[in-house]
């Protein structure tokens, strides 16, 4: 029986990268085909209703697609929304996959909780989405740490077989080593590397907090074009960068949040 993956994040984990060359570049003799329908541009926003602009008879509409596809193939769905789509979603999309004559299988990838936390509070500075006014990384990761426990979000897919891709093992390769895990062949010519999303040095987070505290009346494209100053910056400099004050400040609520998952993680599923 073939496979429908479910590519459910999480987020800052290359997802923004692997799913624009799974989009773009899956070649003709590939095992494993990028789901067609369900998309918001290059990615599957539309099949979780955690997702904003979610509507019920375009899900409707693409999982009624699953009856039509070629059973010869396995076919990839991501997006890191679904990670946090409802339990009653969840049941109604595996069903259709079942129904359809596929196998579904969840593919999470994570990284240590440290890097996530910082790394995620990086991409909610420089979006301006996600933030509390006025919250430091501490006060973020305090947060939002409820919300990655990842036991939970590989639980409510509790009838799906799951694997765990060790992002932090595989940093170097991860989307060489995503796609071979999933059969996915590319065009020959592309190149496989990271860095859809540029990333902030954190050296900038108390530059772009004052930013936001002392011009809250500035334009939403005088800030986007002073972040992109700094990403500038960042991206010829990035290799100074030194992230260990900013780790340090979370390190008690990371190493907490890894001392309960991690171990019952290993014991359950599958890790790559």
């Amino acid at each position: 029986m073939k496979k429908i993956f479910l590519h459910i994040g999480i987020g800052k984990t290359a997802t923004s990268a692997i799913q624009k060359v799974c989009y773009e570049s899956i070649s003709d003799d590939s095992n494993t085909k990028y789901f067609p329908f369900g998309l918001i541009g290059d990615v599957h926003n539309s099949l979780s209703d955690f997702h904003p602009n979610f509507k019920e008879d375009i899900f409707d509409e693409a999982i009624c697609q699953f009856k039509n596809l070629d059973s010869s193939y396995n076919y990839l769905i991501s997006s890191e929304f679904l990670a946090y789509a409802s339990k009653d979603l969840i049941n109604t999309l595996i069903k259709a996959i079942i129904n359809a004559g596929f196998q579904p299988e969840v593919i999470l990838v994570i990284r240590s909780f440290s890097d996530l936390l910082l790394s995620s509070y990086l991409q909610a500075l420089k979006s301006g989405f996600g933030l509390h006014k006025g919250e430091s990384i501490i006060d973020y990761a305090e947060r939002v740490q409820k919300d990655l426990n990842y036991l939970d979000l590989l639980d409510k897919w509790g009838q799906c077989t799951a694997k765990i891709i060790d992002f932090d093992l595989n940093k170097k390769n991860i989307i060489n080593v995503f796609l071979n895990e999933l059969e996915i062949n590319v065009k020959s010519n592309i190149e496989l590397s990271r860095g859809v999303n540029l990333s902030l040095m954190c050296e900038f987070i108390p530059l772009i907090r004052q930013f936001d505290s002392r011009t809250p009346e500035a334009s939403s494209e005088d800030r986007k074009e002073f972040i992109q100053r700094l990403l500038d910056f960042s991206k010829d400099y990035y290799y100074l960068s030194d992230n260990r004050f900013h780790k340090q400040c979370i390190e008690k609520i990371s190493d907490e949040m890894e001392r309960l998952q991690y171990p019952k993680l290993k014991q359950k599923y599958n890790f790559i």
